[in-house]
């Protein structure tokens, strides 16, 4: 009987053992920062640095000027086995269709990011229709926007 006990213990032990390091790597692997998925085929990412206030542990990072984004996509192109280094700047876009804010989400007043043509190599992004931006005001979209792919128009 003391043998069953016994066993039953250590059993316990080494199960309550397993599922304690089991949830910690799951909290630890589930709490990493995951990149965006329009940077999905960059090998490399350079992030500005973070903010720090003590009344937000969660403050956003600065954004570099663009001229320090430039001088640096500049050093780091220089550097020795590196293909290619873009900003990816982003700017305020949003579409006006009929004189209102569009969303395809449904949410009529959403805000959106918009971002340099030439960071769209980084996340692996191909034109399936259409041709890339060649003059200021021309925009590329998705298929969820308001505007038709591969048309020129003023949605």
């Amino acid at each position: 009987m003391r043998t069953v006990r016994r066993f039953t213990g250590a059993f316990v032990a080494v199960a309550v053992g397993i599922a304690l390091v089991t949830a910690a790597t799951l909290l630890f692997a589930s709490g990493r920062p995951l990149g965006p998925d329009r940077l999905a085929d960059a090998a490399v990412i350079v992030r500005s640095p973070e903010a720090t206030s003590p009344a937000d542990p969660f403050t956003a990072p600065v954004p570099w000027s663009s001229d320090a984004a430039t001088a640096l996509a500049g050093r780091l192109s220089a550097l020795p086995g590196v293909a290619a280094a873009v900003p990816d700047r982003t700017f305020y876009a949003q579409a006006i269709v009929g004189g209102r804010p569009y969303s395809a989400d449904g949410d009529r007043q959403d805000a959106r990011e918009g971002h340099g043509w030439s960071s769209a190599r980084l996340g692996g992004l191909r034109l399936t229709a259409g041709a890339a931006p060649v003059r200021a005001g021309e925009v590329v979209v998705d298929r969820g926007s308001a505007c038709r792919p591969a048309t020129r128009s003023r949605c």
